[in-house]
């Protein structure tokens, strides 16, 4: 027998634990493999006393939108995130200024995919007018910082509020107005103030559609007026004006809407006076009938007088020139009138001196802000109708607005409901409703007797046409879907399975639903939020006739819950009744292995031998707890002339995900792990893995360990065998190859 000396012996196994510990690979103690052999070696005390590492990109700091600085675009910065290459930009807009904003229901879409700078111009009107109604909006911005090269996670957003990430437009000078004959010396043009305007700009020219004109002069501060001086040979002659507004900044606005104006000529014929519209105050209904405005004749030395009118209202500020060379005192506007709509009338006298020279009158005070306005309106049908349900499955109740002009104490305005079995048939009075008050909401409402249609309109017993127009058409809304499923991880039947994933690995969603059981809708709306009771944002712009919906959400990401409600719609395309349901989309084999190392990562960081200064105190056995559930088994020994690293998880979870459903806040583990990952390695710091790592939770799966290589001490190639089911144990896919490197790009 040979014998073997006992100090030899002990000298190689040193020296093999040494070259183990030395050489070994790092990521044996994750059961996740990071380094390349082509690169830069690592030894396992590199991993056991690790540097810090990037899993997840900063979000972005420090979002500025402008702020009434540029009237057609928007420009945002924000600071530079380390390691990010690229950044994504989104906007989300509310029309209403003064409303109070949930940044959380905020509708987001994507301006810039893949920003490579820390600035971005937001073109929002490409050719500023005098009428857009965006410069009332504010727009919100939220930017996410990406390395898709190095495979970091994609950021958070960046925070959005008031301050962060929230701009709007420098607006234009708005009621731009110019005075017409009120002096004879000097033109008085008057405009809104602009925020964050310095000064303003007059500009003058004598064409009606405003082309021409010319920079006459610039005040500053906060001046909102201008007196143009007025030559001798210029008065009564008719001037267009506009105005635009200059930033501290050195940006303008767009020019202001046009406002004509004109000096007095002396000896021009007087004003006229008690310009009113005879039946104006909801007394007709159609425009057919016109509106009759009516004024005192003017005396103009005896001679010849000519009337014009002109009209703006509540929706067109601008003077609208309706007739001239009138000879009488009446004028009957018949030019486009729209239900709904308050109109203002001024009048102006013309006539000719004796030497032929045209003298126009100054315009008659008579519009909308002077103490007895030449004000018209046509009888209008109420406004917000809704039908809602009743007391039972026979009634319903009508909801409606006050019609135009109700607000006017001479006028006794009330309403009728009006119903028919044919939509396009004769539509029959079914109740004329006795209600004085009305709910919390502003509505008036009342019960009635189930019908198919419905239609209402405004009676004013003093009026030419005692009934309005009636209005369109409402009919009761069906009842919602009697259930809704959306998909959970599940495999869609799809043709383009394999490829209709997005940029975030994230495959479409399926919402199924079953129609009421007592009801018929012609179609359904499909709405998705991140919020079960708020901020849905409708999917499709024509209703969904069948009983499924495929949701291929372009920024869905893996791990976020969205909510699906589907709508029931009757025939007329309305309806208020939903149900909703939570689902996610399946992602791709990539992507559970990016979900997976989270939890794995994590589990590491509870350990502490692993952690130690000195090699030789590395050996040895431990359990630690996840932060949700279970234990994780750790245990490193030498194993005959190499090493064997054994990590064993038990029902072991450190992330949870939430839902709401059935009425109630649900929490799950995000990914529970069961099984082992474990390495072994020879005297030459080869070797590899072995194990499988069984999931639950969110995302159910298996992740096969097996083809995994050790070379030199490092991960040396080899791939992870990933299989995913659904929630209900269905197959998304098997034993797909993840290469070794998924995951931990660049640790």
């Amino acid at each position: 027998m040979k014998v073997i000396n006992r100090k030899l012996s002990k000298k190689i196994f040193l020296s093999g634990l040494s070259l183990f510990f030395l050489t070994s690979c790092a990521d044996w103690f994750q059961g996740k493999v990071a380094m390349d052999t082509d690169n830069e070696q690592s030894s396992v005390s590199d991993f056991l006393t690790p540097d810090v590492e990037i899993d997840q990109l900063d979000a972005p700091e420090q979002v500025l939108a402008s702020q009434g600085i540029y009237s057609g675009k928007i420009k945002i910065t924000w600071s530079a995130v380390s390691d990010a290459t690229s950044y994504t930009v989104e906007r989300a807009y509310v029309e209403d200024k003064t409303s109070t904003v949930n940044y959380d229901e905020l509708d987001f879409s994507v301006v810039s995919e893949y920003c490579s700078d820390t600035s971005y111009v937001d073109t929002i009107l490409k050719t500023p007018g005098s009428s857009n109604v965006q410069y009332d909006y504010r727009y919100y911005y939220k930017v996410t910082a990406k390395n898709i090269g190095a495979g970091y996670e994609e950021s958070d957003y960046s925070q959005v509020s008031e301050t962060e990430g929230c701009g709007w437009l420098l607006g234009c000078p708005k009621n731009t107005d110019a005075t017409k004959g009120t002096s004879t010396e000097i033109v008085k043009i008057t405009w809104d103030a602009v925020d964050n305007a310095v000064s303003y700009g007059i500009y003058r020219g004598e064409k009606s559609n405003g082309t021409s004109m010319e920079l006459i002069d610039t005040v500053y501060g906060n001046q909102t007026y201008y007196e143009n001086d007025i030559l001798s040979s210029e008065q009564g002659t008719e001037f267009y004006y506009k105005v635009n507004a200059y930033t501290r900044e050195g940006t303008t606005s767009a020019l202001s809407s046009i406002a004509m104006g004109y000096s007095l000529l002396p000896g021009a014929p007087s004003t006229p006076e008690n310009v009113c519209v005879n039946n104006g105050l909801g007394e007709i209904s159609r425009g057919s009938s016109g509106l009759n405005v009516m004024w005192d004749e003017v005396d103009y030395n005896g001679g010849t007088v000519t009337y014009c009118v002109y009209r703006n209202s509540s929706q067109d500020s601008e003077y609208t020139l309706l007739a001239s060379d009138l000879t009488t005192a009446l004028y009957t506007d018949k030019s486009g009138l729209k239900t709904g709509v308050y109109y203002y009338y001024y009048v102006q006298a013309v006539g000719e001196d004796s030497d032929g020279t045209v003298m126009k009158s100054p315009f008659s005070e008579s519009g909308k802000d002077s103490e007895s306005p030449a004000l018209g309106f046509l009888l209008s049908p109420p406004t917000e109708i809704q039908i809602l349900d009743g007391s039972d499955d026979d009634h319903v109740i009508v909801e409606w607005q006050d019609a135009i002009g109700a607000e006017i104490d001479s006028l006794n305005l009330s309403y009728g409901i009006y119903y028919c079995d044919d939509l396009d048939g004769t539509y029959t009075l079914l109740v004329e409703p006795d209600v004085t008050e009305k709910n919390s909401e502003g509505y008036y409402e009342y019960e009635v007797v189930k019908k198919s249609y419905y239609k209402l309109l405004t009676k004013n017993p003093d009026g030419t046409d005692t009934e309005s127009v009636l209005s369109s058409a409402y009919a009761p809304m069906p009842a919602a879907p009697a259930s809704v499923t959306a998909s959970k991880t599940q495999k869609i039947s799809i043709s383009d399975w394999d490829t209709s994933y997005n940029s975030n690995n994230v495959y479409p969603v399926q919402i199924e639903w079953t129609a009421p059981e007592n009801d018929i809708p012609a179609a359904y709306y499909v709405y998705r939020s991140s919020s079960p009771d708020s901020g849905f944002k409708k999917l499709t712009d024509e209703p969904v006739t069948d009983l499924v919906y495929i949701d291929y959400n372009t920024k869905a990401k893996a791990s976020v819950i969205y909510y699906y409600k589907v709508v029931s719609l009757n025939n007329l395309y309305q309806g208020n009744k939903g149900t909703v349901d939570y689902g996610y989309g399946a992602i791709t084999p990539d992507q559970w292995m990016r979900e997976y190392n989270k939890t794995s990562l994590r589990s590491q960081e509870h350990l502490t031998l692993m952690h130690k200064a000195n090699d030789m105190d590395k050996l040895g056995s431990e359990t630690v707890n996840g932060d949700i559930s279970g234990t994780l088994y750790y245990k490193a020994a030498i194993a005959g002339l190499g090493a064997e690293i054994v990590m064993k998880y038990t029902d072991y979870a450190d992330y949870n995900y939430t839902y709401y459903t059935n009425g109630e806040w649900v929490i799950e583990p995000h990914f529970v792990f069961d099984g082992n990952s474990n390495t072994s390695s020879n005297m030459s710091a080869n070797g590899s893995m072995n194990g499988t790592v069984t999931c639950t939770g969110m995302y159910p799966g298996s992740n096969y360990y097996n083809n995994l290589e050790i070379k030199n001490g490092a991960a040396g190639g080899g791939y992870y065998v990933i299989s995913s089911w659904d929630l209900e144990g269905n197959e998304v896919y098997t034993s797909e190859e993840v290469n070794w490197k998924v995951g931990e790009e660049d640790r």
